[in-house]
């Protein structure tokens, strides 16, 4: 719900009305006084197409500008002369030059978006409400301690014209419009709806944390047509916001109602409510009332208004226990929690609509909570999610606000609100558990929280309570969490500090160094433990490097932050990209060289794996000169290998076996045989993919040999997975499925998740010829773990091979769509060799549905492109399946041709099935035509080209 517009719709609607009343009654000619006003109120009117279209952030202004200028027409009489009254000529004064500076404000309009977010602005606007509200206080409104007193000074003031209507500058009785952004709780409101609309009556409590949209229910309910219908006049909304007394909800219902009553009002009003029908009476931000002095008479009231007869009860309040004075529909007890993406999504979608990659990323650090969404989809009007989401890195909630301030305008005054409650106040360890929690966006167990935090184990249990009381905390599935917004706001404003933020490291920083126990025989504990707490340990690491440690301190953070880092590659639970920015921050700044290195050379290989090739060669190129600064060659060395890898990924082949050479080198000139070995496994990789298997398979093992040396496991298993290819691209099916299953145990049994996809992607392409079905699921169990990493190659390649299995099951629907996938992905991160594997499927599949030329045409450009790419298997497949379409056509002589090229492509690269199929496709070629009606001379054409000796593609 947008708030300030409906305010400002509302406002200027009523000074439109107000203004024409006005006028109507003005006889003769206007004195010079009148004259300004009515020139004055033109005016403000004219304001309100700049705000509305055009500066929103000052939505809060016109409304207030509305609203006084309203007051000082109704209090300027119509009729008579007002040139000798002092009062009337210095309000009339006062409101043109405020009018007039306003007006030259909006209408220089702000050059950028820097500018119109600017404090200076922001000052401006806050001080022109300040003006305003002097004018109000000053000619205006006439104060007192009673509402109802008020109420009764209006009613003189208007000698009696609206003697049964509450006065319009009483907003906190206006019944809410319908919100017009409101997603992602039609449930529940249609459950709120039905109840009532039942027979009896009922009460219903609406909790949970500030900005959870509480106020939002409550009013899409009460404006639900059947809901207006039954109770028409009698809806009755109260915003108990700085109420802090039962007589004060008293004094303004019985001033709403024209209740008269100078003594008993509790009576008088609780009489009336009895006796006029069906009544749905709202108490908003009932908390207000209850954490006062007067809770006890609060808690007394409510539990009267509930035992009315025809009396339905809605409260909205903080916290997650309702008052217990009532008794509260079951069905509604639960307090509100976040919204679902796709409702932030549209949320995001009604407010913003601008869109780029980053609009998830951003939605996710907002946790759901529909202020906050909403919030900032008001800055979405101006800027992209992208830099909101920069924006949000560094200034945290100051962003989620709009101008003017307000419990509805801005995050911080919301939290703020619920962590000076009476609640937290009674218990001061409660805002200092509330910082350390904020530390851990995963949450904690409660019944850990005293061994985490032994400093307050006594006051911790209770602590922890009262934070779920206010609902500054929820729990989730026993874990003590706080949403992400309220953290951002809470690290900022009340750090965590002391000997129980060194306690809460010192936990974490442990816990970061399980990371040592995988490949042993306590993997499985290790993975289990830091994948449920990575994300605490990740926060609490940052947090650290942020406060800037001493020397004293570095050690034992970089070894947790390096351990947090490795645990993070090799299992995909979590990103550590943010963790080693910010050690890298620091270590440069200590002048750690040789460390700020290896942050960003892991940085790089993290980068790397998601094919992000661009921002991996930038990271790889600071790391090495970083390396060169502390004289490292090892690292140096290391660098010139990840590049090597990207190049392979990106089948650059010679480029890439330059680099491993040179890398070798390296390693080699430093005594590093590990590095040597990786590099000697990364050259019988490139000559694998160059269909060099005979080289290949020796590169393979002689680095084998050196990793078994030196009890290398991940070596072995990267060392077994590569051979597992060679011998599947060599038809030995039954060595190559055990070689990848030798390797996926590895795999599994140091935790290396990521090695044990790769494993099984193998085997289900494997498969794929025997049993479609069983490919087809390890394929995609494969892609999901891939995804996880954010590897968009394995998943490629996973969508290509699920493909292939559905094209295999003549599911071709299935195929063309998983396939289309596939390209789409191989593309995006310009992988020729996927691309063209895609063309060449989709070449076949239109061949299987009898479309031959358009098959050859997209054959003949499959073949091109791994021709580009210096891929013989691959053209050796793209003529065998030419040979197939033309001889589907009846055109044999030219089949027999091209298949006669595929096969010595075949045989150039040691594939003997492929060799069989063509020959044996072949001689089936010559059997056709001896016995077809052309006889012998078809034979003896098919013949002669089976001789031809030209085997090159």
């Amino acid at each position: 719900m947008d708030p300030s517009s409906s305010s400002a719709d509302g406002a200027k609607s009523s000074l439109n009305i107000s203004f024409k009343e006005w006028r109507d009654k003005v006889s003769g000619k206007l004195d010079p006084l009148k004259t300004k006003l009515e020139k004055t109120t033109f005016q403000v009117i004219g304001i309100s197409e700049e705000i509305e279209t055009r500066q929103s952030d000052c939505k809060e202004l016109a409304t207030k500008l509305y609203w006084v200028t309203e007051r000082i027409l109704k209090k300027v009489p119509a009729a008579g002369d007002t040139d000798k009254d002092g009062s009337v000529k210095d309000t009339i004064n006062a409101l043109t030059k405020i009018t007039s500076q306003i007006t030259v404000f909006v209408k220089k309009r702000p050059a950028t978006s820097a500018e119109l977010m600017s404090d200076k602005r922001a000052e401006t606007i806050t001080k022109f409400l300040k003006d305003l509200d002097e004018l109000r206080q000053q000619f205006v409104e006439v104060h007192t301690l009673e509402v109802s007193v008020q109420v009764e000074q209006m009613r003189s003031e208007m000698a009696g014209l609206f003697a049964t209507q509450i006065p319009s500058n009483l907003p906190l009785l206006e019944v809410p419009r319908k919100p017009t952004v409101f997603y992602g709780r039609d449930d529940l409101v249609k459950s709120i709806v039905q109840l009532l609309l039942r027979e009896e009556t009922c009460r219903i409590p609406l909790l949970g944390a500030g900005g959870m949209g509480k106020t939002s229910v409550a009013a899409a309910a009460i404006n639900d047509r059947y809901v207006k219908e039954k109770f028409s006049e009698g809806i009755i909304f109260l915003s108990c916001e700085g109420v802090v007394s039962a007589d004060g909800i008293i004094n303004a219902l019985a001033a709403f109602l024209g209740i008269h009553a100078k003594s008993h009002a509790r009576r008088a009003l609780l009489a009336y409510l009895s006796s006029h029908g069906d009544i749905l009476l709202v108490l908003d931000n009932l908390e207000s009332a209850l954490e006062s002095v007067d809770t006890e008479n609060v808690e007394q009231l409510l539990g009267a208004l509930a035992e009315l007869p025809r009396l339905s009860l809605i409260i909205t309040m903080r916290g997650t226990i309702p008052p217990t004075s009532v008794e509260w529909e079951d069905a509604c007890l639960r307090p509100l929690d976040r919204i679902s993406t796709e409702a932030s999504r549209q949320i995001w979608d009604h407010v913003a609509k601008k869109h780029d990659d980053k609009l998830d990323q951003l939605l996710a650090r907002l946790d759901g909570l529909p202020l906050a969404i909403y919030l900032m989809a008001c800055l979405g009007k101006l800027l992209a999610p992208a830099k909101l989401l920069d924006a949000y890195d560094r200034e945290a909630t100051k962003i989620v606000k709009l101008r003017g301030g307000g419990r509805l305008k801005s995050l911080e005054v919301s939290i703020e609100l619920s962590i000076q409650s009476a609640t937290m106040q009674e218990e001061p360890h409660a805002l200092p558990l509330l910082s350390l929690i904020s530390l851990l966006p995963d949450g904690i167990n409660v019944v850990a929280l005293p061994s985490l935090i032994s400093s307050m184990s006594t006051v911790v249990t209770t602590s922890a309570s009262v934070l779920l009381q206010v609902a500054l905390a929820f729990d989730d599935r026993d874990r003590l969490k706080v949403l992400s917004p309220i953290r951002d706001y809470v690290l900022i404003k009340y750090p965590p500090q002391g000997l129980a933020l060194e306690e809460v490291r010192a936990t974490f920083m442990k816990f970061a160094l399980c990371a040592y126990l995988l490949g042993t025989d306590q993997t499985e504990k290790a993975v289990k433990l830091l994948s449920a707490q990575f994300g605490n340990i990740t926060s609490v690491l940052v947090h650290f490097w942020k406060s800037e440690p001493n020397e004293n301190e570095l050690s034992e953070l970089l070894e947790a932050t390096g351990q947090a880092a490795e645990f993070a590659q090799v299992t995909a639970y979590g990103d550590s990209i943010l963790l080693l920015r910010e050690a890298k921050t620091r270590l440069m700044k200590l002048e750690h060289w040789k460390d700020a290195a290896d942050c960003t050379q892991k940085m790089a290989e993290i980068q790397r794996m998601r094919e992000y090739f661009p921002e991996a060669t930038e990271l790889l190129n600071g790391a090495k000169s970083l390396y060169q600064r502390s004289q490292n060659g090892a690292g140096m060395a290391r660098c010139t290998w990840t590049l090597g890898e990207m190049l392979r990924m990106q089948d650059r082949y010679p480029e890439a076996a330059t680099m491993f050479r040179e890398a070798k080198t390296a390693f080699e000139e430093v005594n590093a045989r590990l590095g040597a070995a990786q590099c000697t496994m990364s050259l019988g990789e490139v000559l694998r993919r160059q269909s060099q298997y005979d080289q290949a398979t020796q590169h393979l093992h002689d680095a084998m040999a050196v990793f078994e040396e030196m009890n290398n496991e991940l070596g072995q298993a990267q060392c077994l997975w590569s051979l597992g290819s060679v011998l599947r691209m060599q038809d030995n099916i039954e060595s190559s499925v055990q070689t990848f299953e030798r390797a996926k145990t590895i795999y599994d049994r140091i935790g290396h998740r990521l090695g044990s996809a790769q494993c099984l992607q193998r085997l289900g392409e494997t498969l794929l010829k025997e049993n479609q079905d069983e490919a087809y699921k390890m394929l995609n169990a494969a892609k999901t773990i891939f995804e996880e990493f954010q590897n968009r190659l394995g998943a490629a390649q996973c969508l290509s091979g699920m493909a292939d299995a559905r094209r295999q099951q003549r599911n071709l629907e299935d195929a063309t769509r998983l396939n289309a996938e596939a390209e789409a992905k191989f593309q995006d991160i310009g992988n020729c060799k996927g691309v063209a594997e895609c063309t060449w499927t989709r070449g076949v599949i239109l061949r299987i549905q009898n479309q031959y030329e358009e098959s050859r045409a997209i054959l003949e450009q499959a073949m091109a492109a791994y021709l580009d790419i210096n891929d013989r298997p691959g053209v050796a497949n793209c003529q065998e399946s030419i040979g197939y379409a033309l001889h589907d056509q009846g055109r044999n002589t030219e089949a027999v041709l091209i298949l006669r090229q595929a096969l010595g492509t075949f045989e150039s690269v040691g594939d003997e099935a492929g060799v069989t199929r063509c020959a044996q496709f072949m001689s089936g070629v010559v059997r056709e035509e001896l016995e077809g009606p052309t006889g012998i001379s078809a034979a003896a054409e098919a013949l002669a080209a089976l001789s031809l000796r030209d085997r090159q593609p």
